[in-house]
């Protein structure tokens, strides 16, 4: 359902302005060595969306350049914009080239099904086992776990060779393809359940 619902924003439209973005997700402090490493990795115009878990005691210092937020947007010519906003994240991996889904590297992975539905290539921290949907995404190679020493390198992948990404991408759409219309799925199980009873 998100992912048919209209979602148009203008000041993210105007930030992305159609180039590449990389989207970190429900970003915790334990994930920022992790993103720093990733975001110097990318081409300098790609654009960069973080979304941080505690809004109100975020602090993007670590990133180390000019950095724009969502409520407060200047139309500078930053490349990196921190969602200072709750609501939006699950429409906002639609505009995404590359997600990246925050907590693996604490208590655990948030919502990786929400990037995922959109069909793009994400990354994770290693803290993932609990997630049924997590573990099976990186046994598909959909997902990546960030602790791999392969991380950069199947981040180079993705950027610069298009046939690798969209194997990706087919891989995330047959996934979720097979996955669809659970919750039917789960109600026709547990009613002919019922029936044997």
């Amino acid at each position: 359902e998100i992912q048919q619902a209209v979602f148009e924003d203008e000041i993210i439209t105007h930030f992305t302005a159609q180039q590449n973005l990389f989207i970190a997700g429900s970003v915790w402090k334990s994930d920022e060595d992790t993103l720093k490493k990733m975001i110097q990795l990318l081409p300098q115009d790609w654009k960069i969306l973080i979304a941080p878990h505690e809004i109100n005691t975020y602090s993007s210092t670590w990133v180390n350049e000019e950095v724009e937020y969502y409520t407060r947007y200047k139309k500078s010519a930053a490349r990196i914009m921190v969602i200072d906003t709750l609501g939006i994240l699950s429409r906002l991996y639609r505009k995404g080239t590359i997600a990246y889904i925050g907590g693996g590297y604490g208590k655990g992975i948030h919502n990786i099904l929400e990037a995922a539905i959109y069909d793009i290539p994400i990354f994770i921290g290693p803290k993932y086992q609990k997630f049924n949907e997590a573990v099976e995404l990186v046994q598909k190679e959909i997902a990546f776990d960030t602790s791999n020493k392969e991380t950069e390198t199947i981040l180079s992948q993705l950027i610069s060779n298009n046939n690798f990404y969209r194997v990706v991408q087919e891989r995330c759409q047959a996934y979720m393809s097979d996955h669809a219309n659970v919750s039917a799925k789960i109600a026709v199980y547990l009613s002919n359940i019922e029936r044997l009873k």
